[in-house]
């Protein structure tokens, strides 16, 4: 009986990272699926958590400013988590340019993520840290797979 699981075992991790990915490629290979490279610009919400990130919130927001994307197509929501150190403070400095900031009782990053998601208004929702950069065309590479219609998440 044991020897039976042991063999079992061994062959699902065999079939995970063998013969899944041969057969992907195989399936790929012979039968591949079009690609639709049609320009679209659904609404992107991008979302930035943030819990006590004023060493790193600056460049942040200056990196997702310089994002290429219709600017009447893309909100910035930052959820602040219950920032004490001055995040908020530079948050609202760049309400002008079109930034939200969701000042949020501490709740954890799944809370605050969640009420942000509840706020956001795009068709597409982009996740992000306060401490992660994008090239500036990410939106736009982001979005190019929600041409084809059997595209539910990336």
């Amino acid at each position: 009986m044991a020897l039976a699981i042991f063999w079992g075992a061994v062959s699902l991790i065999v079939y995970t990272y063998v013969l899944f990915p041969i057969l992907t490629m195989i399936r790929g290979a012979f039968w591949p699926r079009e690609h639709h490279s049609i320009a679209i610009a659904p609404s992107v919400s991008l979302i930035i958590a943030a819990y006590n990130e004023a060493d790193s919130i600056r460049a942040k927001l200056e990196n997702v400013l310089a994002l290429v994307y219709p600017r009447d197509s893309f909100e910035v929501l930052v959820a602040s988590d219950g920032s004490t150190d001055g995040t908020n403070e530079i948050v609202r400095e760049y309400e002008d340019r079109g930034i939200r900031l969701l000042a949020l009782p501490r709740q954890g990053k799944a809370g605050a993520l969640n009420d942000a998601v509840a706020v956001g208004k795009g068709d597409i929702l982009v996740i992000s840290d306060a401490n992660s950069r994008y090239d500036p065309e990410a939106n736009q590479e982001l979005v190019r797979p929600f041409a084809d219609l059997a595209v539910g998440r990336v």
